[in-house]
């Protein structure tokens, strides 16, 4: 009597015999049957009473070119990564909040050419700034090193 046991026992699956679920890896949370059933629901709704159904075109909704904005965007710019501590890290971000620090640090990205943001003095743009200054006065300590 060689009937099927335990469930489905002898059919090659494409997902290697998991155990599927109604989620099916889907974003929001929507899985194949939900979406079949929004789907099914959606068509009943749009069939009249007469029984002959209508196609409705859902509206597209185009997204808005946006330009790329920021640093992280600008092909020009590299993510450089450091370990400072933490005791160091809060005191320099006590100090870029200071109108006085703010405004010399403007002025000093303007001299050695760091880009900013207008008005505003950020982090990685004081980190910028003292890898410029230091890579400018590096020959010269060389120099009197040797």
């Amino acid at each position: 009597m060689g009937g099927l046991q335990g469930r489905g026992a002898g059919i090659a699956r494409r997902d290697g015999g998991r155990e599927m679920t109604e989620r099916g890896g889907r974003s929001r949370e929507e899985g194949a049957m939900a979406g079949a059933l929004a789907r099914r629901s959606a068509s009943r709704a749009a069939t009249p009473a007469g029984g002959e159904r209508t196609v409705v075109a859902a509206p597209v909704q185009r997204r808005r070119a946006r330009t790329r904005v920021g640093k992280s965007k600008d092909p020009d710019y590299k993510l450089g990564s450091a370990y400072v501590l933490e005791s160091v890290h809060d005191e320099v971000m006590a100090e870029l909040v200071r109108p006085e620090v703010k405004a010399l640090l403007i002025r000093q990205f303007g001299r050695f050419g760091v880009r900013h943001a207008p008005k505003k003095a950020a982090y990685s743009d004081l980190v910028e700034l003292l890898l410029r200054r230091w890579l400018e006065g590096l020959d010269e300590e060389l120099e009197q090193e040797g």
